[in-house]
């Protein structure tokens, strides 16, 4: 008995300035996962010669060969149901009102305020600042961004954390803190920044793993904040950063370190490293628990970066 042939079907190929019909056979209706992670849902037809074709809702999509890490043989063609990804979208929508508070709306103003508040545009920026200011006033965004900030691409996330100091920078308070461990230096930064500005004493050991940090504007906003906290505990940790290998860390550590021991009319300064661990030596007895810099956890392990899915 004769083996069954296999389906084929005929495509136009163009080659040189000729169309020539070229047999294809079908595989059937499969799944199509390539090299760089991306699936497609199909009708997969193999043309001679090694190269393949996905036929998605009647249109052809090439593929090589070399692209395509597997095949798993099913019965998505790929047709679009548009009644169910209608039915979809409506239960995503209806979850994300659940879980923020606001309608589809609502968050694609906001989403558009926040892209607003990245334009390198002061006016445009300042706007779109006081207009979240004023939404914050009529809708809880609060809820809305402890939902959405851990997704949040990084870029959006520090002017977020202003407009929200500016709301309630009490109840912001536990977001500065997350922040201060986030994967992006420039939110790290910001947070610890927003932490001093907003004279958080109880935050200081949070602060403080700043000076730790990989990033240099991290180490920078964590000496900052020190500094406007009055935390002297910090100073051997600061004293350290004196070595730093960043001209902007050793310098904003010595501001620091002159900001916290200076009185008014008596100020306290030095140029060097050694001469601040002399002076050191001289005040330990009277600081308790210093921090010091080799016993600081840092605030994310060096290499740690945001995947943006």
């Amino acid at each position: 008995m004769r083996n069954a042939l296999p389906r084929c079907m005929l495509i136009l190929v163009l080659a040189a300035p000729v169309g020539l019909l070229v047999p294809v056979c079908s595989i059937g209706a499969d799944t199509v996962t390539m090299k760089n992670g991306v699936t497609i849902d199909g009708m997969v037809q193999e043309i001679p010669g090694g190269e393949l074709t996905v036929v998605v809702a009647g249109r052809s999509i090439a593929l090589r060969r070399d692209e395509v890490a597997g095949i798993v043989k099913n019965d998505k063609t790929g047709h679009l149901d548009l009644e169910t990804i209608q039915a979809r979208r409506a239960e995503r929508d209806a979850k994300h009102l659940e879980d923020t508070g606001l309608t589809l709306q609502q968050r694609a103003e906001i989403m558009k305020l926040m892209r607003d508040l990245q334009s390198t545009d002061p006016e445009i920026s300042a706007r779109a600042s006081n207009a979240l200011i004023a939404k914050g006033r009529e809708l809880d965004l609060f809820r809305y961004f402890e939902h959405c900030l851990p997704a949040l691409s990084p870029r959006f996330v520090p002017g977020v954390l202003d407009v929200l100091a500016r709301l309630d920078s009490r109840r912001a308070r536990p977001l500065f803190l997350e922040c201060c461990s986030h994967v992006d230096g420039g939110v790290r930064a910001r947070a610890i920044a927003l932490l001093g500005t907003n004279r958080d004493f109880e935050a200081v050991d949070q602060i403080a793993r700043g000076l730790a940090d990989p990033v240099p504007a991290v180490r920078i906003a964590a000496a900052d904040a020190l500094g406007a906290l009055g935390a002297k505990e910090a100073t051997p940790a600061l004293i350290e950063n004196l070595k730093s290998g960043d001209l902007r860390t050793r310098h904003v550590s010595r501001r620091a370190l002159a900001q916290l021991w200076s009185l008014p009319g008596e100020p306290v300064d030095f140029e060097t490293h050694d001469d601040w661990a002399l002076f050191w030596d001289r005040q330990a007895g009277t600081i308790a628990n210093p921090i010091e810099l080799s016993e600081l956890l840092p605030l994310v392990l060096p290499g740690e970066r945001f995947q943006d899915e």
